[in-house]
This record gives C-alpha cells, sequence and structure tokens, in this order.
C-alpha cells in the first residue's frame, strides 16, 4: 500500500492520529505544520501522494499537483466538549469557527440545554473577521476554534478553546485515505500489468517482424540469383539462335554444291553419251555422282527441316526466357520493396520495444 501523511495542526491532533493508527493497524507519516508550512513540509516527501489534513493546511496542500488530500471533517463530539468547557465559565453563548471543509459549510445554531453555539464556517481571513464581529455583537463570548479562529478571536478579547479534531474524525479520514492508497495500488498493478502485456506484445510483433525480414531477405537473394539465370539463359537462347542460323548458312552452301555438283554430273552424262562406246564408263560414274548430288540434297532439305523446327523451339524458348526474365526482374524489384518496408516496420518495432521497456521500467 502507498504511503500516508498526515499533517496535523496541532500536537494534540498528531497524538490522536498516532494512537488511532496504531488501533488500526495502519502506518503513518505523522508531520505537525501550520497552514503557511505545509507545502515545505510535504515536498520533503516526494514518494507520498495521498495526504491527510484539515482546514487552511488541507487546502494548502491541494495546490501540490499530482497529489491527493483527505479532509478531516468535524463530528458534533469533536466541537461539545470544548463548548462545556467554555460554558464552565458561566458563558451560555459560544460560538464554533473553523475552516469551511472542516464544518462541511454546515452553518447553524443548536440548543444543547442552556448554551446556544452558532457553528460559523470560514473560507478567507476577511470573512473570518467579519463573522468574529458578527458573533460578538451577538453577546458571543467563547469561540471553540481553528487555529486561525482561535488567533482572531483572542484579538477580540473572547476565551477561546482549540477545535480538535476528535478520534472518530481521525478515523474516518485515516480509513478513507487507506482506501485510496489501495484502490491505488491496485490500479498501478493492472496497469503494471497492462504494460508487461503490451511488451510482450510488441516483443512477439518484433520477433514476427525479424522472421519476416531475414525471409524477404533470403527471398530478394534467391529473386537476384533468379534473374540473373534468367538474363544467362535469355543470352544462351540468343547464342543459340545464331548457331541455328550459321549451320542454315552452312546447309545452303551444301545445297548449291549438291546442285552444283548435279549439273556438273548431268554435263558429264551428255559428254559420254557424245563419245559413244569410249564414254560408257565416265557415263556410268557421271550417273553416280548425279545420284549422289540428288541424295545430298534431299537430305539437305531433311536438315533444313530440323533446323527449321530446332529455330521454331529456340525462339520460342528465347521468347519465354525473356518473358519469364522480365516477370523475375520485376518480381525481384517487388520484392525488394518490400523488404525496405518491412525493414521500416522493423525499425517502428524497435521503437516500439524500447518504449514498452521504458514504461516497464
Amino acid at each position: 500500500m502507498d504511503p500516508i501523511l498526515f499533517v496535523a495542526p496541532s500536537q494534540a491532533i498528531a497524538d490522536a492520529a498516532s494512537l488511532v493508527a496504531k488501533e488500526m493497524g495502519v502506518s503513518l507519516y505523522i508531520e505537525i505544520s501550520t497552514m503557511d508550512e505545509a507545502k515545505n513540509i510535504a515536498l520533503n516527501y516526494p514518494e507520498i501522494g495521498i495526504y491527510i489534513s484539515r482546514g487552511g493546511i488541507a487546502q494548502a496542500l491541494k495546490e501540490l499537483p499530482g497529489k491527493t488530500v483527505v479532509e478531516i471533517s468535524a463530528a458534533v463530539s469533536d466541537y461539545l466538549e470544548p463548548v462545556h468547557r467554555i460554558a464552565a465559565n458561566g458563558i451560555n453563548k459560544v460560538g464554533v469557527v473553523a475552516n469551511h471543509s472542516v464544518l462541511e459549510d454546515n452553518e447553524q445554531d443548536l440548543r444543547v440545554g442552556n448554551i446556544e453555539i452558532f457553528i460559523r464556517p470560514w473560507k478567507n481571513a476577511e470573512q473570518l473577521r467579519q463573522l468574529m464581529g458578527q458573533l460578538s455583537q451577538t453577546g458571543v463570548a467563547g469561540i471553540v476554534g481553528d487555529n486561525t479562529g482561535a488567533k482572531i478571536a483572542k484579538e477580540y478579547g473572547l476565551i477561546v478553546e482549540a477545535f480538535e479534531s476528535g478520534a472518530a474524525s481521525i478515523k474516518r479520514s485515516i480509513n478513507e485515505a487507506v482506501k485510496l492508497a489501495r484502490a491505488q495500488e491496485v490500479e498501478r498493478v493492472r496497469e503494471r500489468n497492462k504494460t508487461q502485456q503490451i511488451h510482450k506484445n510488441v516483443t512477439e510483433i518484433y520477433t514476427a517482424l525479424e522472421r519476416a525480414v531475414a525471409a524477404i531477405q533470403e527471398l530478394t537473394a534467391s529473386s537476384e540469383e533468379l534473374a540473373a539465370r534468367s538474363q544467362e539463359t535469355a543470352s544462351i537462347s540468343k547464342n543459340a539462335a545464331k548457331e541455328v542460323e550459321k549451320t542454315s548458312e552452312i546447309l545452303g552452301i551444301i545445297r548449291r554444291v549438291a546442285q552444283q555438283t548435279n549439273l556438273l554430273g548431268l554435263n558429264a552424262a551428255i559428254e559420254a553419251a557424245r563419245a559413244g562406246d569410249h564414254g560408257r564408263g565416265f557415263a556410268v560414274v557421271a550417273e553416280e555422282v548425279r545420284k549422289l548430288a540428288d541424295e545430298s540434297n534431299k537430305s539437305a532439305g531433311v536438315i533444313n527441316q530440323m533446323l527449321n523446327n530446332f529455330r521454331d523451339s529456340v525462339e520460342q524458348v528465347q521468347s519465354n526466357v525473356e518473358q519469364s526474365n522480365v516477370i523475375t526482374q520485376e518480381q525481384a524489384k517487388a520484392t525488394q520493396e518490400i523488404a525496405e518496408m518491412l525493414d521500416g516496420l522493423r525499425r517502428v518495432g524497435e521503437n516500439l520495444l524500447a518504449l514498452a521497456a521504458s514504461t516497464k521500467n
């Protein structure tokens, strides 16, 4: 539970608070102070956020930022005893004057036996002096007052009894302060648990981002390698197409040679026919040459068809490779962009992780 500071306006109230706190089993820091010194005393306890006090001291403590002040309000028993002490002096008109927070703005006139009691809360020194003058004119000869009220009453020559908060009022205020302290502790535990959960979630997000970044980096490297392979394959396909063209050119040469050979065979056959029997052997050779040239020409045609088919296949492969190359390069570019975005998210994750860690601490 959070510590509590009890700022008492008098030694009597401090002693009463100490006794009540001991009976309740509550640990309190207790200080005695005037309204002017209350803030300075409270600042000596920076770790304390809950104060208990009354009257002007409580009002002064409320000016401290981020602090909770539990005010001690008066019970009837708190002022009846000092009223009777004044009445024992033969005075039957007694004023009860205290800060409005102590009397809870409860202005009233009471009669207890033959004693008239005038309860008057005040908010500032000017109003207090006015009230004291009015009570004096009414015939009030005795005052039960808080520190400020008692001081001004003495200036008017009135009999004064201190307005001390009794055990019941003090116990009530301590109970309220303890409830507040425990509620704040529960809220602090809830916030701490929430912060720990946030830290856990942020850590999990950051871990997932790290894995995603690693996966994308690996995919980026694979995409770049694939793009390089695609470009290499495209180059090989182009070279293959060029080689096919060269082979076609060579085949063209062979066909032309075959045609020329066939023409020579034909000419040789003609010359053999003119020679008659003397050219018969030459005619046989010429015929064989013509057959060989014809077969060469036919074979060249078949090879040419095969080369054409092969060229079509190479061109199709080249087209597919080029298209695949474009797709691969686009994929590599998109993967790189995703990697950059994930890297940005990772930096955000690092910042969130640092923020969650600082909040946790």
